[in-house]
C-alpha cells in the first residue's frame, strides 16, 4: 500500500512531464525561394521567363547551421545547364568563412563586387563551375556546367548561417541572385538571368521574425517519435498502477 501511495503522488508529475514534452515544437526548416524572372543587362534586369528558381533551405540534423541550395530550371528546355551562381549575403557571421560543398566546390566572397559580365551590379558570393578569376573573384571562364536540377550546401566556418543571411539585393538594389545558364534544347544558347523577387516561408518561428514577411503559416504540430514514446511509457505506467490497485 505504501508503494501505491508513493506512485499516486508521483503520477501527476509524470503526466505533467509527458504533456510538456508533447508541447515542445518540432524542428521545421525555413526556406527562401528566388524566381529567375529577368535577363541581366549592363545596369538593368529586363523582365522575362520565368526560367526557374533558386531555393535556399535551412538544414537540420547533422547539417544544422548550414544552408542547402537547389536550382530548378523548369522554365527551360531539357538539357539546360548551370555554369555559375551569384548570391548576396548579409553577416553576421563574417562572409570570409563561407564555403560550399556538393556539386559546386568553388565559392568566392567579395562584398558588392561580384557578378556575371556585363552586369555592373555587385553581389557578394560567386559559386563557379571552374576556378574564378584570381584578381576579380568572378567566374571569368566557364567549364562544362552542370545539368539541372542540382543541389549544393553553403556553410560558414565562423558560425551558423540561415536563409535570412541571403535575403538581400545587390549594390544596384535590383536582384537577389544571378546565374549564368545554357537554355538547353536545339539552340543551347546561354543566358544571364537574375531574380527581383524572393518568397520566405517561415515554419520554425512564425511570430513572424523581422525577416519573415510572407507565407508565415506554421504547419500542424506532429509529435516527434521521442514524444510519442514518452507518452506511451506514461500510459503503460498508469495502466500498471490501476492493475495494482485492483489487486
Amino acid at each position: 500500500m505504501k508503494k501505491i501511495a508513493i506512485c499516486s503522488r508521483l503520477l501527476p508529475l509524470a503526466v505533467l512531464v509527458t504533456c510538456i514534452a508533447l508541447l515542445v515544437p518540432s524542428a521545421f526548416a525555413d526556406t527562401l525561394t528566388f524566381t529567375l524572372n529577368c535577363e541581366l543587362g549592363n545596369t538593368s534586369c529586363t523582365p522575362g521567363g520565368p526560367w526557374g528558381t533558386v531555393k535556399l533551405s535551412d538544414l537540420t540534423g547533422v547539417n544544422a547551421g548550414k544552408v542547402g541550395v537547389t536550382i530548378d530550371l523548369s522554365g527551360l528546355s531539357e538539357g539546360a545547364k548551370i555554369f555559375n551562381v551569384y548570391l548576396n549575403y548579409g553577416a553576421p557571421p563574417a562572409g570570409s568563412g563561407l564555403g560550399v560543398s556538393g556539386v559546386f566546390s568553388t565559392l568566392t566572397f567579395k562584398s558588392n563586387s561580384l557578378g556575371p559580365n556585363p552586369y555592373s551590379g555587385g553581389l557578394d558570393i560567386a559559386i563557379c563551375d571552374v576556378a574564378p578569376n584570381p584578381q576579380t573573384g568572378s567566374c571569368s571562364s566557364n567549364g562544362g556546367g552542370y545539368l539541372e536540377p542540382l543541389s549544393f550546401t553553403i556553410f560558414n566556418t565562423n558560425g551558423s548561417i540561415n536563409v535570412s543571411n541571403f535575403d538581400y539585393k545587390d549594390s544596384l538594389n535590383l536582384v537577389y541572385t544571378a546565374a549564368f545558364l545554357s537554355k538547353g534544347g536545339a539552340n543551347g544558347k546561354s543566358i544571364k538571368v537574375g531574380s527581383t523577387t524572393g518568397t520566405t516561408e517561415c515554419t520554425s518561428n512564425c511570430t513572424p521574425p523581422p525577416e519573415c514577411t510572407s507565407n508565415c503559416t506554421p504547419p500542424p504540430h506532429v509529435p516527434e517519435p521521442a514524444s510519442l514514446a514518452l507518452l506511451g511509457s506514461g500510459l503503460l505506467a498508469l495502466g500498471g498502477l490501476v492493475r495494482r490497485r485492483k489487486q
